[in-house]
């Protein structure tokens, strides 16, 4: 898989596709679905689930043949048709083991990097 970077955020994003399942916290409502992007705060796909701005989420979300569960804030929707969405998503609750995840992940590609307490952050 081929991995692309955008930097043109206020943090790096991975452009690169993982298979999630996304649950609509208000009614239960499930759907698969791929990444767009990826970062230390959030992320985006696309989607046949309409989804509105200000709900919540939860997303399963399989990085290198494990799965994490973050909790997120739907933060923009743009229409790419009749009936599939882009969602933006700003996460809200990301564990321990899914920030460990996620870091190892960006510095595999370059972008983050351990601090002295062991915490990921994103390379300047």
């Amino acid at each position: 898989m081929k991995t692309q970077v955008s930097m043109l955020r206020a943090e790096p994003r991975l452009q690169e596709s993982h298979a999630m399942l996304v649950h609509r916290c208000n009614d239960g409502v499930e759907r698969l679905a791929k990444s767009g992007n990826l970062s230390f705060s959030g992320c985006a796909f696309s989607s046949d689930l309409p989804l509105g701005k200000g709900e919540s989420i939860e997303i399963l979300l399989s990085i290198d043949g494990r799965v994490v569960e973050v909790r997120g804030e739907i933060v923009r929707k743009r229409n790419l048709g009749e009936v599939a969405y882009e969602i933006g998503v700003r996460f809200t609750r990301v564990p321990m083991r899914a920030q460990r995840m996620l870091g190892s992940l960006m510095e595999i590609e370059g972008l983050a990097i351990k601090n002295r307490q062991g915490r990921f952050q994103a390379v300047a």
